[in-house]
Parts: structure tokens; sequence; C-alpha cells
């Protein structure tokens, strides 16, 4: 009998027997969303598969020299028809049924034999599975908190219901553990069970956390370590807020001495139903495809670009313009579950206030602490390692090993000079953004225009060994000689939220923190004087300034001289961020696009502003 070409993946065309509805399969379409050079794009890559229904999770069981399976009672017993999928088990035909009204059924039969066994529904996970990361998240004996979710829906007439259908589960947290990283962990439970009869897989910006019955958590604690979150909802003017009249299914963890926290898992299904119903996301620049690349013709797009004219706002209010030109962002810069201890100098980067030119220089400070022998995470390019500082505060520090896809070492000298460009360029993002809320606070509409004000940058430093070389760095007993410098930043949750991609500028949500990083990302472009684009955007939710907000990190940048570090793609990537970058909201509220048109800077146009420039110290 023919194969059920539903259960054949359009995308690897691999057959999965128990796949319900058509086109890809779960891991296709999660690859499908992300970037094929992107460190997430390898990461889900590798993720265990289901062989019967396509389902892909980072944790799901594997057991060596068995069929790979996930742990749904179907999918353990293998496929329920013998042929085409019309057939019972006794090989009798069944009625010409749909993949709904099948689905339905064995849906029906599943519950049934749980009733029968004594299970109660709620999760499809296991204990075992509950308990796989005995650790929590942290470290061997740390000490955790039991964390329960549900899932509440958002419907569309703004009411809201648990739905047990999508999962319900408690798991022990190490109390070192961000609730972003939590939140992460459980939206990939949710979209386990989502994704079993829906194509598109729900985003991180269409869920929240809340307390038991759908309560909303008070300003500041959504990105708490889970021991400072406990400690902030435990104590008596908290606790019969949240805790008063905790029911079903956590009776009895409530009554347990153990911490426990009942949480929920908020998703904002209009949310959804609004992105996924919404025009197709535009198709990436050709750029995209040759990414790094140098292309024939880059040295020449330039002389086509017409000479941008001053702008013109109709307007007294006059938007700013630093003096940040083309010089060589290298000749700007002074030359300069083991554990190790490690000594190190402190070097900071400081940029001037009116021409964004970074100079780094030594504190004078040394400190001492430990490093981890061994990398906790790892990108394309870089590697992070655990270090605590004396007197308890953590950090995480990153080197290079890898400069380009070819290349299998990096030497101390070349790894120093990139952490030493990087520094600079997060010294450059955060003066541009301390800029740009200038700018806003002091536009004649700013206080109008919707915009999202909890945004910084990585207050990050380098760390240059000033003793033995630590085991981490890599550093073998004949280089002992060469001290090796570290990226340093404060220890945050690991959740990433990208905006941008090296050569990929589309806005791709429409949120207002989505729109005023991307207005961030257009101001830097006319306030340096269209010298510099900012790239591969990313940030990590956090306190800022004691409010939930996004700290900026690990961005690219790219300059007319093509030398700022990794990834600069000269005039090649300016030339992107004009062709894709499109205005939002805030764009037009602030004039951006008035103000700073989206025209790359030609030849012609670096003598014009060096005129200005001497026009405005002859008017000083």
């Amino acid at each position: 009998m023919s194969e059920n070409n539903d259960s054949i993946c359009e995308g690897c065309s691999r057959t999965f027997p128990l796949r319900q509805g058509s086109g890809l399969c779960s891991k296709c379409k999660k690859l499908d969303d992300l970037a094929i050079d992107s460190p997430e794009h390898a990461a889900v890559k590798a993720y265990p598969q289901c062989e019967m229904c396509s389902l892909t999770f980072r944790h799901m069981q594997v057991v060596p020299g068995t069929k790979q399976v996930c742990n749904s009672e179907p999918c353990k017993r293998g496929p329920l028809t013998v042929g085409g999928g019309n057939q019972d088990r006794n090989g009798k035909e069944k009625d010409n049924l749909s993949d709904s009204e099948l689905q339905a059924q064995r849906r029906a039969q599943l519950m049934q034999r749980m009733k029968k066994g004594g299970v109660v529904p709620g999760t499809t996970l296991t204990s075992d599975e509950l308990l796989l990361h005995e650790h929590g998240g942290g470290a061997p004996g740390e000490r955790q908190i039991i964390i329960g979710y549900q899932v509440r829906v958002v419907t569309k007439n703004g009411t809201t219901k648990i739905y047990e259908s999508l999962g319900w589960a408690a798991k022990n947290w190490a109390v070192t553990q961000h609730l972003p990283d939590i939140q992460a962990y459980y939206l990939e439970r949710l979209n386990d069970e989502w994704t079993k009869s829906h194509s598109v897989p729900i985003r991180i910006e269409e869920v929240s956390l809340r307390f038991y019955g759908g309560k909303s958590l008070a300003e500041g604690t959504e990105n708490m370590t889970v021991d400072r979150f406990w400690a902030f909802y435990s104590q008596p003017s908290q606790r019969d807020n949240y805790f008063k009249g905790v029911g079903k299914p956590w009776s009895h963890q409530m009554k347990s001495p153990k911490p426990f926290l009942p949480l929920e898992l908020l998703f904002n299904e209009q949310q959804y139903n609004n992105r996924i119903s919404g025009p197709d996301l535009e198709p990436t620049s050709s750029l995209a495809m040759t990414k790094r690349a140098r292309t024939p013709s880059s040295a020449g797009f330039a002389q086509s670009i017409p000479k941008k004219s001053r702008p013109s706002s109709g307007s007294s209010f006059a938007p700013p313009v630093s003096l940040f030109g083309s010089a060589s962002s290298r000749t700007s810069i002074l030359s300069i579950h083991k554990q190790t201890a490690i000594t190190f100098q402190k070097i900071e980067a400081v940029v001037g206030s009116m021409d964004g030119v970074a100079k780094l220089v030594y504190t004078g400070d040394t400190y001492k602490g430990y490093i981890m022998d061994s990398a906790f995470s790892a990108g394309r390019m870089k590697q992070a390692h655990d270090v605590v500082i004396s007197g308890g505060s953590q950090f995480v520090a990153k080197r290079f090993f890898r400069l380009d896809e070819k290349q299998s070492e990096v030497s101390v000298a070349d790894n120093n000079a990139e952490v030493e460009l990087e520094l600079v360029r997060l010294a450059q993002l955060d003066w541009v953004l301390a800029a740009f809320n200038a700018f806003r606070n002091t536009h004649e509409d700013g206080q109008n225009v919707p915009f999202y004000p909890n945004l910084a940058v990585a207050n990050a430093f380098i760390a240059q060994e000033t003793g033995d070389p630590s085991k981490a760095s890599g550093v073998t007993a004949e280089y002992t000689d060469e001290r090796v410098q570290w990226i340093v930043e404060a220890k945050r949750a690991q959740t990433v939220i990208k905006f941008t991609g090296t050569l990929t500028h589309h806005q791709q949500k429409d949120d207002l923190r989505t729109s005023t990083v991307h207005a961030l990302a257009h101001f830097a472009f006319g306030f340096t004087n269209r010298n510099l684009v900012f790239a591969d955007l990313q940030g990590t939710p956090a306190l800022v300034k004691g409010k939930d907000g996004l700290v900026l990190f690990d961005v690219m940048t790219h300059t007319d001289a093509g030398d700022s570090g990794v990834g600069d793609c000269g005039e090649q990537g300016i030339q992107s961020f004009v062709e894709q970058h499109k205005c939002n909201a805030v764009c037009v509220g602030l004039g951006l696009d008035k103000s700073y048109s989206l025209v790359a800077k030609a030849r012609g146009d670096e003598d014009d502003d060096e005129e200005e420039e001497d026009q405005l110290e002859e008017e000083s």
C-alpha cells in the first residue's frame, strides 16, 4: 500500500508515520525561522527528533541503541496502522476519516487508556524527564526551588482560561537561574504540545509569566534570579496576595514545607493569530546569502548613489550629528567544572563625547578570582566561561577560538585584538544610546512618541591575565609570556532576543521594544554621519535601573574602513542596512525618516563633512 504523503516532510524528505498534517516536520519548521549560519540553527539541528511524530526539543530523552521517540504513548508503541494510515489494528479498513477526525480519535483513545491506567492528564512528560536536570541548571549541590507552571490562554474576547491540554509540570530550579531562562524552557514545553496541531510555533514575545490565577508580576521582578524572586514574593507583605487560595493542581505542593512557586505561562493567542495571518516577512537582501563576503561590484556601487542633500525638517529643531568619522577603528585603540585561580588587570573603554573615538585605558586595578576550566557555552567564534571574582560577584568571560569557518585556532594576539574591538563596539553603542535617549527627551514631540525606555548596553570590561595562564585561556607552557585578554560582563540570563543579523536588518516583529531597537539603529546611522551601522543587535532580558528591561550585547558594526572587528563588511554592510531598513512608528514619530534619510554615503560626501566640521569650528 502506498505511503501516506502527509507523513513525508517537504523539507528533509524524512518519513514520520505518526505526524499530523502536511508540509514541514517539527524540526524543519524551527530551522526555517533561523538564519542558516546562526548558532541557534546549529543548536536546533542537533536536537534529537522523534522518528514517529517528528517532534523535536532540546531535552528529549535519548536511549542509545533504540529508535528515537518522544515520550508520548502512541510514539512509544509505534504506528497504530499497518499501511497508509487507514486501517485498524486488525487490518480492517476504517471509514474514510479526515486528518482532524483521525487526530481526535487517537486523542480519545489515548485519554481512555490513561484513565484505565490511572494516569492524570496534564503533561506528556514523565517524572524521569522532569528530573532529567537534577541540578536544576545550576552547580551540583546548589540549593533548588520547585517551580510549577500551567498554561493560561488569552482568548479572542479578552478572557483567560487554563488549558491543561497544553501541558503543566513542576521542576526543580537552581536558585541562581534567571526567570527569563525558565520562561524560555516552559515555552519549549508549550511548543512541544502546540506544534502537534499547529504549523507555526509560539514566540517568546507572545507569552509572559504570571502567578497562579493570572496575577501579574510586580514591576522589576520578571528578570530576577530564582532566589531573589522567592525572597521577594515569600515576604509577608506579598505572600497573602500571591500564594493565598492556590488550589489544583498544586494543593499538595502548597502544604509541603519545601519552597514552591506556582506560576503560569500566559499565552496571548490573539497576538499569535495576528502574526500568522499577517503579510509574509520580507525576503532578505542578496547580501545575506554572501555573508561577510566581498563582491567584485562592492567597490563601485557608491559611485551611482546620489549625494545626500542636507536634511530640512521644516522646524527650528535640528537633529544631532556627531563628529564620528571614518578613521580606522584599530588605530584609535591603545596597544595594549574544575576551576583555576585567575589574576587580571582591568581595562575599560572611554569614548569621546563628540567624535565617538574610543580609547582603552588600564584602570590600575588588579583583581583575583576563579574561572571555570570548561566553557558553559560556545558560539561560532567565542566561548564563555563562568568567573567568580573575590567577594562573590558572578561574571561571564568570553574569548575567541575561531575568527572564520576555516580557522582552526586563534593566536593570543588575534584574540586580544578582537576582544579590544568588541569592547570598543559596546562602548560606541552605549554612546549612541545615550545620544538617542537625549534626542528623544529634547525632541518637541518626543514625549508623545511610543518608546521603550528600558534599554541598556552591557557594562563590559577587559580582563587581562597577569599571573600564570588559566587553563581556560588555552595558553600552553611555551607561551606563558603572552597575556590573554577576556571580554567580561556581569552574569545574566542566557535567553537571547535577536533583532537583526549581520546583513539582515528587516524588522520582523512589531512590538514596542523591537521598534525602539530598530529606531536606535536608524538613529546610529544618521548620528555617525552614515559612517557606521550596528548589526547583529541582540539582547537579554534584565533589570535596567530597577525595572524590567533589555541589555544589548555582542554587537557587530559595519564601517567605512571595514576594520571594526569580525563581521564588518564595510560599505557593503552599510548598504545592506540602507536597502532593508523600513521606518517604523518610533522612527517616524521622532522624524528620523526625514532627518536621517536612508542613503549610503558617496565618496564625495566625505569632503563635504570636512568642510562642515571646519565651519562648525569657525562658528564656535
